[in-house]
């Protein structure tokens, strides 16, 4: 079974929903809008100020292109690919209150990112599927995905888990530049740890090591990283392989180890750790020998 064959809920809610095909692409021309006035006021060195409307545009063609394996057609595909572009919005709003008061927002990003969604369905918003949207959007940044006995509702939890997914797919699609581009990694670690920076300047930084190595201890245990508590590039690295535990969607995670994102990543860190603290490279090897028998090491 599909995605969508898997949560007729999901497929039910949509088809009744009053928000048509149409409407769907409007909105999603309306927050790709979003996206480029609040890049204006980013300066050239942040890593959101082209590479998130990128992140969404690339997710956007998975999300055209892997539609028949989850079942998406018609409205059903409109849907996610709305979803898919509106997600992040809320990381540039995030940047530029962080640039202009030195201080991080003390919520999700994705808080911001579902109430641009909610403004931009005006006198729909209250339909289901547009609050099942806004939903999505606003939990597609938890650490990671909540039950669903906390959401209550099967459609609006299999859209979060979805977008999550479709998040994580396509950010692998990235995983070479993250480990081998100079300049990439540059603006990762301006972006993601401005604030840590300004009293610690080596924070985010290639270290040769897992820092602080607890990090390792909550990787090796099968749960999500934080990613503003990774002092050193490589636990932030750690804390992008980590999100192989919380992908919910199996065809995801097959893609996602097929493409070799994973497997990038996991290849960039035991090259560090083998020079620069060698009992964490020993754990993390173990470990990846005994996931999914070996995968990510296979050739």
């Amino acid at each position: 079974m599909n995605f969508m064959e898997r949560n007729p809920e999901l497929r039910e809610l949509i088809a009744a929903s009053e928000i048509a095909s149409g409407q769907l692409l409007n909105y999603t021309e309306a927050i790709r809008g979003v996206y480029i006035d609040y890049a204006h006021g980013l300066p050239n060195n942040s890593a959101w100020k082209t590479g998130k409307l990128e992140h969404v545009g690339h997710a956007a063609k998975d999300v055209r292109t892997y539609a028949d394996l989850f079942g998406l057609t018609g409205k059903e595909l409109d849907v996610v690919v709305f979803l898919v572009t509106a997600h992040d919005t809320g990381r540039l709003i995030h940047e530029l209150v962080q640039r202009a008061n030195g201080k991080r927002l003390p919520w999700p990003h994705g808080v911001e990112s579902a109430n641009f969604a909610q403004h931009i369905f005006g006198a729909k918003r209250r339909d289901p599927l547009c609050l099942a949207m806004y939903l999505a959007i606003h939990h597609h940044s938890d650490i990671e995905t909540p039950l669903l006995e906390a959401i209550g509702d099967k459609a609006t939890h299999a859209l979060i888990c979805l977008l999550r997914d479709f998040d994580k797919m396509t950010g692998y699609e990235n995983a070479l530049k993250y480990v081998s581009d100079e300049e990439f990694k540059q603006k990762q670690i301006d972006t993601n740890f401005s604030v840590q920076r300004k009293s610690d300047p080596t924070w985010g930084d290639e270290k040769g090591k897992i820092d602080p190595e607890t990090m390792l201890d909550t990787f090796l245990a099968g749960k999500a990283l934080v990613r503003d508590d990774c002092q050193s590039y490589e636990a932030y690295m750690l804390q992008y392989l980590a999100w192989v535990f919380d992908i919910q969607n199996r065809e995801v995670l097959e893609i996602s180890i097929k493409n070799g994102g994973p497997k990038h990543v996991l290849t960039y860190l035991l090259l560090q750790l083998a020079h620069g603290a060698p009992e964490q490279h020993e754990r993390l090897m173990a470990w990846a020998e005994t996931w999914q028998d070996g995968i990510l090491l296979s050739n």
